[in-house]
């Protein structure tokens, strides 16, 4: 007798694409900033991931963003347009501010890259060098 076939997981399906000409935030948290912003500088690492959050800017609530993530390194901004042109995938995607908490994040993007672990790298470390002068410093992410 023959063992059945492995199916393969079918990967999830994904929100709609968010426009090129926004621009996406990402949060360095406290406890990555040493890996995220060796120096004050943003690193591949912000990137890396094949999958990671992003907030869209023109929905984001600055003063939400900074008090959710106290103590952090700051928010670096990078061009969703960019972004797609090094092989990253952002889409809308919201989801729940906390995982117990009722309110949706309507902010928030979920950036995919399925390009294969060398090639990410590499376009990981290209759009950290788009964000150089993009970084938005605690309390200076906070609009006046």
């Amino acid at each position: 007798m023959t063992p059945p076939a492995e199916v393969p997981e079918a990967p999830l399906p994904r929100g709609p694409a968010v426009s090129g000409a926004e621009t996406l935030l990402r949060v360095v948290p406290p406890k990555a900033a040493h890996a995220w912003m060796p120096k004050g500088v943003p690193s591949s690492a912000l990137f890396y991931k094949p999958a990671f959050s992003a907030e869209r800017e023109h929905l984001a609530d600055f003063a939400e963003l900074a008090a959710r993530w106290a103590g952090g390194n700051g928010i670096v901004a990078f061009g969703c347009q960019a972004a797609r042109e090094l092989g990253f995938d952002a889409r809308d995607e919201p989801e729940p501010f906390a995982a117990d908490s009722p309110e949706i994040n309507l902010a928030h993007a979920n950036v995919y890259c399925d390009l294969p672990d060398a090639d990410r790298k590499r376009a990981a470390r290209s759009l950290a060098a788009t964000c150089l002068n993009s970084i938005r410093r605690y309390p200076d992410a906070l609009p006046t």
